[in-house]
């Protein structure tokens, strides 16, 4: 189902609009996903999200699975997470459940989100320095940014990712690294023979519209962005930075190392 893709792949940072350099804090009204998992870890172990899409029908999901353990995690996320090293910035870390395991392991992480409710659940659970904050705030120097279920997702659109790669530029250590995973829609356009129907003068076909609910909060529409593994290597190359496929299956899903060339 598509939206158990979309929630393998998605890291929390949900609320975007245009161009992510302009990105607000989540309003705390309006921040469903925030509100769930702080209702989780209070005791609602059942609690469930609705979220909707502009090319889906409406799925439900469990909000236990934000808060997996090591052993619990598909192979995708367990690549990734052992290949990190250095000091990690954890982007979009939402529940903190990536972050956890590579504290666990005696990494030095650090996790950010632009929830201040998911924040405050990762300092109950023991992230004492995750912070409210926004990716492009952001002034130390890392050797890893992790950004996971579809990290480049938090881009909204192909000029976002452009962003992105700029900001990766500034604070990346020169020996530096982004692993960061998504995923190709391009199935949801297969025809009966194995090709692709794809209107190329139309917008990016991987650039959707999603919005979460919880009870009766609603979050606002965000842009979300799914992109294939060579559109994000051009464009990864168009900004100085060289692409390595970690991972990648027969549902399009994939794992990338990026670093300076």
């Amino acid at each position: 189902m598509f939206f158990l893709r979309f929630f393998h792949l998605l890291k929390i940072n949900f609320y975007i609009f245009g161009k992510i350099i302009y990105l607000d804090m989540i309003d705390n009204n309006k921040d469903s996903l925030g509100i769930a998992f702080n209702d989780f870890i209070n005791g609602e172990k059942d609690a469930v999200v609705k979220v909707l899409c502009d090319i889906a029908d409406e799925d439900v999901v469990e909000v236990k699975y934000f808060f997996r353990k090591y052993d619990e995690l598909p192979e995708i996320e367990k690549i990734a997470l052992d290949n990190c090293y250095g000091k990690i910035l954890d982007v979009g870390a939402g529940s903190g459940c990536h972050s956890l395991i590579l504290r666990e392991k005696g990494a030095d992480v650090k996790p950010i989100d632009i929830s201040k409710l998911s924040v405050n659940v990762m300092k109950a659970q023991g992230l004492e320095n995750a912070e409210v904050i926004n990716f492009f705030d952001i002034k130390d120097k890392y050797d890893t940014l992790l950004m996971l279920m579809n990290g480049a997702g938090i881009c909204g659109d192909l000029k976002g990712l452009d962003l992105l790669f700029k900001q990766a530029k500034k604070i990346l250590n020169k020996t530096g690294q982004i692993i960061i995973d998504s995923s190709d829609l391009k199935y949801l356009y297969k025809e009966d023979d194995g090709s692709f129907k794809i209107n190329l003068s139309e917008k990016y076909y991987g650039e959707v519209f999603f919005q979460v609910k919880y009870k009766n909060f609603t979050s606002e529409k965000f842009k979300w962005l799914f992109v294939d593994y060579y559109t994000l290597e051009d464009i990864a190359l168009s900004n100085g930075f060289l692409c390595e496929l970690l991972y990648y299956d027969d549902s399009y899903q994939y794992l990338a190392k990026i670093i300076l060339k």
